[in-house]
C-alpha cells in the first residue's frame, strides 16, 4: 500500500491513502490479499478445533483411567468371632422318654 500511496499526486496523506486503497480494491493483489487472510484464518481456527479436541480428549483418558484404576488391596484385621478355632458341639446325651 505504501508504494501505491507514493504513487498518488494528491497533496495531503489521507487523500493519498483513500486514493491507494481505491487502486488497490480493483487491482488483482487485494483479491489475493484477501484469500490469503481467508486460508490463513481457516487454518488457524482448524489448529484450535484440533488442540481444544486433544485437550478434551485428555481429560476423557484421564478420567477414565482414575476410574477403572485397580483398586488396592485393603487388608481389615481378623474378626475377633471368626478368629476363634472352630470347636464342634458337643453332643448331648438323648433325652430320657
Amino acid at each position: 500500500m505504501a508504494s501505491s500511496m507514493e504513487e498518488q499526486l494528491a497533496p495531503d496523506r489521507s487523500t493519498r491513502t483513500a486514493n491507494a486503497f481505491s487502486y488497490l480494491s480493483v487491482s488483482p493483489p487485494i483479491n489475493l490479499l484477501h484469500r490469503y487472510e481467508s486460508r490463513l484464518q481457516r487454518n488457524f481456527q482448524r489448529a484450535m478445533d484440533n488442540l481444544m479436541r486433544l485437550r478434551e480428549d485428555d481429560r476423557r483418558e484421564e478420567a477414565w483411567t482414575e476410574e477403572n484404576a485397580p483398586l488396592q488391596e485393603v487388608r481389615l484385621p481378623p474378626d475377633p468371632v471368626s478368629a476363634q478355632p472352630h470347636k464342634p458341639p458337643i453332643p448331648q446325651p438323648p433325652a430320657p422318654e
